[in-house]
């Protein structure tokens, strides 16, 4: 429809957006960006000598949570009257959030600024024009649950039965024919049954790590760069952690063990992976599902052990009066008879103990080491 044209429009700029969701589309489907950038030649033919491209926004999604800094460009140059036209390949393109067209849309309606796609030529400040617009841009939305919701599907079946091909942490590995073995390699075992029998024995991280960066010991750990490949490093508390963490250790197939929140961030919701959930929330886990280091009852220990470390390490709150040497009626049973130093001297012993074990664990080594005939467990 060039009649909704004028020449109040021409007076100002044209901009032709071109957008794709992700990097693998721009890469793999540069037909769809050619389509889109020959979107200029439309916004020539309806009068423009040189309209603008944006490209910024090249293999960004549009669901809401990622930045797009063509987008706000865009909206920023209608937002000061700058802009008489926005060609667009369709709806989706402009965005797949209902904030974010909803937001376009009212600015092009208030500032006589003109939208196009391959059907027509909108305008915004007419009801009829603003329905239909806002009715593709809200079946553009719903588009995107469809497309995340219906692989999810597929991936949460899959994994219930144990068949996802999944990323193994290091020890384990995939059979030709889809089932979970133990590394072939003996060191990267001993390495994870080393950590395994360190924490049975001593219960904590910590101790675990100390013990491990007393002498020269490696731990094995997954290149990025390299899918499956094995690299050898100094070990972290990250490193034993997950160690200590993993389920599939113990023989157990566990799949959704973390989760994505999300939180406003400088006025946008920005989406953080990563988040750990409880066992009770798993999408699934399958118990002896393959051979593992140890047994599932160890493994189900080590997590309370953990637990109980982690509320040991939490910062207490000082009763008042402590530092007074009063004793309150609920500390102890003789009120009155003097400073309580119940939880003092827990916490103390606690100190004691956790600074002798990697003592006593070097001076057990260095007796090894003395004594040839004594074998140690390593």
């Amino acid at each position: 429809m060039p009649e909704r044209i004028t020449a109040d429009h021409m007076k100002r700029a044209a901009i032709v957006y071109v957008r794709q969701s992700s990097p693998e589309q721009v890469r793999h489907h540069a037909e769809s960006t050619r389509i889109q950038v020959g979107l200029r030649e439309k916004a020539v033919a309806f009068g423009w000598r040189d309209p603008v491209l944006i490209l910024d926004d090249l293999g960004v999604s549009a669901g809401g949570f990622a930045h797009r800094a063509g987008f706000q460009h865009m909206t920023a140059e209608v937002s000061l009257g700058h802009v008489g036209i926005i060609v667009c390949f369709e709806a989706s393109r402009l965005s797949r959030n209902s904030k974010d067209w909803a937001q376009l849309f009212e600015l092009c309606g208030h500032l006589d600024t003109l939208v196009a796609d391959l059907d027509q030529v909108y305008d915004l400040a007419l009801p009829n024009d603003r329905l239909i617009l806002g009715v593709k841009g809200s079946v553009s939305e719903y588009e995107l649950s469809l497309f995340r919701q219906r692989p999810q599907e597929a991936i949460v079946a899959k994994a219930k039965r144990g068949a996802l091909t999944c990323t193994l942490p290091a020890g384990l590995s995939w059979t030709t024919d889809g089932k979970i073995e133990w590394y072939p390699d003996r060191r990267v075992q001993q390495a994870i049954r080393m950590v395994l029998d360190t924490l049975a024995e001593f219960g904590s991280v910590r101790q675990v790590l100390m013990g491990l960066r007393d002498e020269p010991v490696s731990l094995p750990t997954l290149e990025r760069e390299r899918p499956r490949a094995i690299t050898w490093r100094r070990p972290t508390s990250r490193m034993v952690r997950s160690i200590v963490r993993s389920p599939f250790y113990a023989g157990a197939y566990a799949f959704g063990r973390r989760e994505s929140r999300t939180r406003v961030v400088d006025g946008r919701a920005t989406r953080t992976p990563g988040h750990e959930k409880p066992m009770d929330r798993w999408t699934a886990l399958i118990r002896d599902h393959h051979p593992g280091y140890i047994p599932w009852e160890h493994f189900e220990r080590n997590q309370r052990r953990l637990e109980e470390n982690a509320h040991m390490g939490a910062p207490r709150r000082a009763r008042p009066g402590a530092a007074a040497g009063v004793c309150w009626p609920d500390c102890c049973a003789a009120p009155g008879a003097g400073a309580c130093s119940t939880s003092s001297m827990g916490e103390a012993a606690t100190r004691a103990t956790n600074a002798v074990k990697p003592i006593v664990l070097r001076r057990h080594r260095a007796a090894s080491a003395l004594a040839p005939g004594v074998r140690t467990r390593r």
